[in-house]
């Protein structure tokens, strides 16, 4: 109840700061911020065993492997024919289930990840690449054994030597691929753009550095459109100072309560943060994004058992 008055309340605010937002509110808040990603927080939150929330994550991600290797198939074969060369909405469907197999961690596992990431290059766009790279890079590089980090480094070495031959096969067999297209035209920094819709919204924030102009203020600005960054979302909408005093008390409060998780949590609250916070640096909405809810309600399901997990990794110390 708290956290739907809350939300009511900045809705009502936001329209009485900035009239402009109310048709945002209605359609985006209600439909996506009120109705789903606020009942996914308190869902994530409010669930008693992490483990059972982990067998459905297993189930859920074989099911969009399936799914997904079918579709991709379908797409490089050319017996799915789409308005354009690349499907965004396909690799970020395929973002969770790739990331959890690399979490999972075995042999299998990662084979299963390694197809929908190769499927994701080839049909998808650049975002979700990314968290899945730096994941593996923290799951292999970091976190694994020596043998794991001398198999990652060959794999590594590898995949430069061979990219820009694999790139030009696929682009001499007519496979069209925008990710592909984007990395042997020397384009893949290319922000679609995005700095065209900063620019507009920075000039918005100037005027109104202290107070913003309300949640979906980015909306009325950009003619429906957002912002494509989540700092600059929340500059245009809570003002300059604000977001950035809250995310300092919000990274010093949840450094402070999960600093003495083990590993494998602390693993699965890494893979939920790149999953949810780095898609937000260059696309979608905070407001929106039912993944970064999921992330927040983990943090706050972490939080709620605390002193379970911390007896938990002592237990296992000892031992």
């Amino acid at each position: 109840v708290g956290l739907y008055l809350l939300a009511f309340i900045l809705f009502s605010i936001s329209i009485l700061l900035s009239p402009n937002n109310k048709d945002a509110i209605f359609s985006e808040g209600i439909r996506f911020t009120l109705c789903i990603c606020i009942p996914i927080f308190l869902s994530m939150a409010s669930i008693s065993n992490i483990q059972i929330f982990h067998r459905v994550c297993l189930v859920i991600s074989l099911c969009c492997f399936v799914i997904g290797i079918v579709y991709g198939f379908l797409f490089v074969s050319g017996k799915l024919i789409l308005d354009d060369f690349y499907n965004m909405s396909y690799g970020y469907a395929l973002l969770f289930p790739t990331m959890y197999f690399i979490y999972r961690g075995s042999s299998f596992y990662l084979l299963l990840g390694f197809l929908l990431f190769l499927f994701m290059l080839l049909c998808g766009s650049r975002g979700p690449l990314v968290p899945v790279l730096l994941f593996f890079i923290w799951k292999s590089a970091i976190r694994g054994g020596t043998k794991t980090k001398m198999i990652f480094f060959c794999v590594i070495v590898i995949l430069i030597l061979l990219f820009p031959l694999i790139l030009n096969i696929l682009d001499n067999i007519g496979f069209d691929s925008r990710t592909l297209y984007l990395f042997l035209n020397g384009e893949i920094g290319n922000d679609s753009n995005r700095s065209e819709l900063h620019s507009v919204i920075m000039q918005k924030i100037e005027l109104s550095p202290f107070w913003g102009y309300g949640v979906f203020g980015d909306r009325f600005f950009l003619d429906g459109g957002y912002c494509h960054n989540i700092f600059i979302e929340l500059f245009v909408d809570f003002g300059v100072f604000l977001p950035i005093l809250i995310i300092l008390l919000f990274l010093f409060y949840y450094w402070c309560n999960l600093k003495h998780l083990s590993n494998l949590d602390f693993d699965w609250i890494f893979l939920l943060g790149l999953m949810s916070c780095i898609p937000l640096l260059v696309s979608s909405s905070y407001l929106i994004d039912f993944r970064f809810f999921l992330f927040l309600g983990t943090l706050s399901y972490y939080v709620k058992h605390k002193k379970k997990f911390i007896a938990s990794k002592n237990i296992t110390a000892k031992n």
